[in-house]
């Protein structure tokens, strides 16, 4: 499935007029807003929110609560019900951080990488 970006010429004519980093900015903006719809739209993933499945993306090696909410751009509580969510899926697992007994890792299981896995693929198809 191919997908492009449209914009109406006014609009295309207004961003040319942009600085080139502002102009990148939206570029970006854009391309993540269509990979975040194809996405939406993949059967595979139908059963995720947005926010489980950035956590699945980032989530590439064991992390803190504190360091996924960072990276969310979210609260800790936030990540918390988000990990619960995961959790009781079978996707994600907490286990105690071995620099800080009292801190949590997340790590994802199996099943988690596998759907990781999968939807690295997907976003590279979007890409491609």
């Amino acid at each position: 499935m191919k997908y492009m970006l449209w914009m109406p010429d006014e609009a295309e004519e207004a961003l040319r007029r942009l600085p080139n980093a502002v102009a990148g900015m939206f570029a970006i903006y854009e391309t993540q807003a269509v990979l975040q719809r194809a996405l939406e739209r993949d059967e595979r993933f139908s059963a995720y929110s947005h926010p489980e499945k950035l956590l699945l993306g980032y989530l590439a090696e064991p992390m803190r609560m504190g360091e996924v909410a960072e990276a969310l751009g979210c609260l800790p509580s936030s990540v918390t019900a988000i990990v619960d969510r995961l959790e009781a899926m079978g996707l994600v697992g907490r286990e105690a951080d071995p620099k800080d007994r009292r801190a949590k890792r997340l790590q994802l299981t199996d099943k988690g990488l596998k759907v990781r896995a999968t939807m690295m693929e997907a976003s590279a198809e979007v890409f491609a």
